[in-house]
């Protein structure tokens, strides 16, 4: 694995270890941590470039290995304590628990050992284990003790991690495990079969049959798997109803009340594959007018009014005209570089400054030799690059249409090299301004992540998904304007599909990217709150993974961020995608359209007519103050 996704992968294990934390503190992030085997710095986030999962292709066999109906069980409730897969739901669990195998230690044995690669989860079916942490001259120091039930190193399923402590068993010990790669392969599999069977069933309704297939896609993924009990009722007749029902699994019976006897009649069963209470997707008021009861364990699919409504608005009663899925979107163009330049080449261009070193190459600020013209060059190395990925982050960067993205004017190359010639921002990132000023006003915030809005739009608007917001990718330009930097992560995806590579900076991935559900641009628009949250706050929301999974409920609002600021965060960072602020109807605008900005002058900002909150002072075309010269292996976003 090479530095650059190796860094990646390790941002959370090293967090404290990058801060030189003393022992005793080290310890108590273990103990909190513990079931992670991994610690988390609360200090700032040092800037580190994130790349793609680097779990490798081989094909991953899944074996389906026995076991007892009491272990299942067992295995099934760890499961479903472990804060870090919770939010999973049975049908992941199920197949989780099916593949994981069995392994016995006795006294003395080593589970874990401090350093090693984190590759596999473990739960504790019999026995008791003892974390510790080395301290050289052959001690350890004694974190905590865990018993049967407990979940191991759960974090190893999302990144490839070193394990901070040991774990030793006490006695005889039976302990089950499962490693990334089956964990990877179980989700994508499972969430790809999930939405074709979704997809599917909701196509044969005839109310939805019409929908495009971007719109089945958004209702499909908001529909919620509920369990019923045999004889429990899932409906009663003459109650207001505001829930659509698919069976999945199981049988119910349809009974209505008999005037004459008032007695309940029995009409029809219904079995997999059958639904009910379409009505309460087209009226206004929809009283039940029958009840359903399940006859043996149920599950199915459930679709709230306000969901559908939300997401594709009132299903038309008169399907004859359905608007073109591709409406609203733009066709990505790729443009043609400037006419070339005699004076641009390798030979002619001399370096000013380096504004930023990391795992993908250098960039710095170059000038034309005998004129008064400079750029700003990246320089990647062939071997880490993928020629389809860096035609597209070329394409996107060349567009001569969008003011908040960072403008490509030539590519050069060597034999060793990609060199793009980019417009110098030399206001610097807007993460060393942030880190500089601990936090900024409500005001200074939402002019940044108004300039992101509008490059995310435009993004979107190609098809094109960001996953990598953050103020590092930020940059300043001389007017003071944010533009969005460094698309190696950016990919074409088309409206309805998802993609599954895990990738981005753990602080701002979704949940739905760190447990490998697939993703959408959705993503983007978590991202954009856990921005709004840091730039007012001076740190992001969550400091670990299973924090992530639980949502914004977990993090702290202090009385300096205003109500609007507070509601527009926790509108972004749903744990739902299909729940998040700009996965709407409206898209985008209605992120646009949020209270949080309704004094905010939108054709202003677009128009550049607006003054910026701040703009940098530069002495020269070559003045580099602003970006931080002390860090060496800072990577600017450029």
């Amino acid at each position: 694995m090479d530095d650059h996704h190796h860094a990646f992968e390790l941002i959370f294990a090293f967090r404290c270890q990058i801060n030189d934390l003393s022992k005793k503190v080290k310890a108590i992030s273990t103990v909190q941590e513990v079931s992670d085997l991994t610690t988390v710095s609360v200090a700032p986030r040092r800037r580190i470039e994130e790349a793609a999962d680097p779990t490798d292709g081989k094909a991953v066999v899944l074996k389906r290995v026995s076991k007892s109906a009491k272990t299942t069980t067992m295995l099934k409730t760890a499961l479903r304590n472990c804060d870090l897969l919770k939010a999973l739901d049975i049908t992941h669990i199920e197949a989780i628990v099916e593949v994981m195998q069995q392994t016995s230690y006795t006294k003395d044995d080593v589970v874990i050992r401090e350093g090693t690669d984190a590759v596999e989860m473990y739960v504790l079916e019999h026995g008791d284990v003892e974390v510790s942490h080395d301290e050289g001259d052959g001690k350890r120091q004694v974190i905590h003790k865990m018993t049967a039930g407990a979940t191991l190193g759960e974090i190893a399923l999302l990144f490839n991690t070193k394990r901070t402590a040991n774990v030793i068993a006490l006695n005889n010990c039976t302990i089950w495990s499962i490693n990334r790669s089956q964990f990877k392969k179980i989700m994508q599999n499972t969430n790809e079969t999930e939405y074709i069977d979704r997809s599917t069933f909701l196509r044969r309704i005839s109310i939805l049959r019409h929908l495009s297939d971007y719109e089945v896609a958004k209702i499909a993924h908001v529909a919620d798997r509920e369990t019923y009990q045999k004889n429990q009722y899932i409906v009663r007749e003459g109650f207001e109803g505001e829930t659509f029902y698919i069976i999945v699994k199981g049988k119910c019976a349809v009974y209505q009340l008999d005037e004459k006897t008032n007695k309940q009649m029995f009409l029809r069963e219904l079995a997999a594959g059958t639904h009910f209470g379409e009505k309460a997707l087209l009226f206004n008021s929809d009283l039940r007018t029958a009840t359903v009861q399940a006859s043996t364990e149920v599950q199915v699919l459930t679709l709230e009014k306000k969901d559908v409504l939300r997401l594709i608005g009132n299903i038309p009663d008169n399907y004859s005209a359905r608007p073109d899925p591709d409406q609203g979107y733009v066709a990505i163009k790729k443009q043609p570089e400037a006419d070339k330049d005699p004076d641009i080449s390798l030979a002619n261009l001399a370096t000013m400054s380096i504004l930023g070193e990391g795992g993908f190459g250098k960039v710095e600020l170059v000038k034309v030799r005998k004129q008064n013209r400079f750029y700003a060059r990246k320089r990647v190395a062939r071997t880490k690059i993928n020629k389809k990925d860096m035609e597209l982050e070329k394409t996107i960067m060349q567009t001569s249409e969008c003011k908040f993205i960072v403008k490509l004017f030539y590519t050069l190359t060597d034999s060793h090299y990609v060199y793009l010639l980019m417009e110098p921002c030399l206001g610097g990132e807007l993460w060393t301004h942030l880190k500089k000023h601990k936090r900024f006003p409500e005001d200074r915030a939402q002019f940044y992540v108004a300039c992101t809005i509008e490059a995310i739009q435009f993004l979107h608007l190609r098809k094109i998904v960001y996953r990598d917001i953050k103020p590092e990718n930020l940059l300043i330009d001389r007017h003071g304007y944010a533009k969005l930097a460094d698309f190696g992560l950016a990919r074409i995806t088309q409206p309805g599909s998802k993609r599954w590579t895990c990738c981005g900076t753990p602080e701002y991935m979704a949940p739905e990217v760190l447990l490998k559900y697939g993703h959408d641009f959705s993503v983007d628009y978590w991202a954009l709150g856990v921005l709004i949250y840091e730039l007012t706050m001076g740190e992001p929301p969550f400091k670990s993974p299973k924090f992530i999974m639980k949502g914004i409920d977990v993090a702290t609002f202090p009385n300096r961020i205003t109500r609007p600021g507070k509601d527009i965060v926790k509108a972004l960072v749903q744990v739902n995608p299909s729940k998040r602020l700009g996965n709407f109807k409206g898209g985008i605008d209605e992120i646009k359209n949020h209270r949080w900005f309704q004094a905010f002058d939108w054709q202003g900002l677009q128009k550049r007519t607006i003054n910026a909150p701040w703009e940098p002072i530069l002495r020269t075309d070559w003045d580099t103050r602003y970006f931080d010269q002390q860090n060496s292996d800072r990577t600017t976003g450029m």
